[in-house]
């Protein structure tokens, strides 16, 4: 597909072989190749982030939250205690006692979540994504490799030495 740009050629000219005889013109396979060139770089950067792992500034902030998520578990613990003793003496209500139990339990997850959080930072990346940063990478490749061919495929060229003895086309 697309226009004739170019003849480079004229009848009765010699040629040899792999001289160019017709430029052809696809401003929109050309963004495609630019598009495939782009989509390669972004899968490119995002292996070698994967392959840097986790950046330290992420670590440290998940240890503050999991450093934030024990101080209220520790507050909630110490309400709950203190609710409950009340409680048993009789002059908290059943009520204020159960909703220290849900703070502690609320607290409690928390604190899972963020040590999770926490691990899953210090671990890094899994192999799984490793593998799948690099067959995006190898994709994009292709899908490079794919549109180059057809780019190239924009250029006519003499299979061998020859002369032109006809045109049957016009630039346009």
């Amino acid at each position: 597909d697309g226009r004739v740009a170019e003849i480079p050629i004229a009848r009765g000219e010699n040629v040899a072989a792999g001289a160019p005889l017709v430029r052809i013109d696809n401003p929109e396979l050309l963004a495609k190749l630019k598009e495939a060139q782009a989509s390669k770089v972004v899968a490119e950067a995002e292996l070698a982030r994967i392959n840097a792992g986790t950046r330290q500034e992420v670590v440290a902030s998940r240890k503050a939250e999991i450093d934030r998520a024990e101080a209220n578990l520790t507050l909630a613990r110490q309400t709950y205690d203190r609710t409950r003793q009340l409680t048993s003496n009789r002059v908290a209500s059943q009520a204020k006692l159960d909703e220290a139990t849900d703070a502690l339990q609320l607290a409690q997850r928390g604190y899972d979540q963020a040590k999770l959080s926490y691990e899953e930072a210090v671990a890094g990346f899994t192999r799984e994504e490793h593998e799948m940063a690099e067959a995006k990478v190898k994709k994009a490749e292709a899908s490079v490799a794919t549109v180059e061919a057809l780019v190239n495929q924009l250029v006519v060229t003499a299979p061998s030495a020859s002369q032109v003895y006809q045109l049957n086309i016009e630039a346009g």
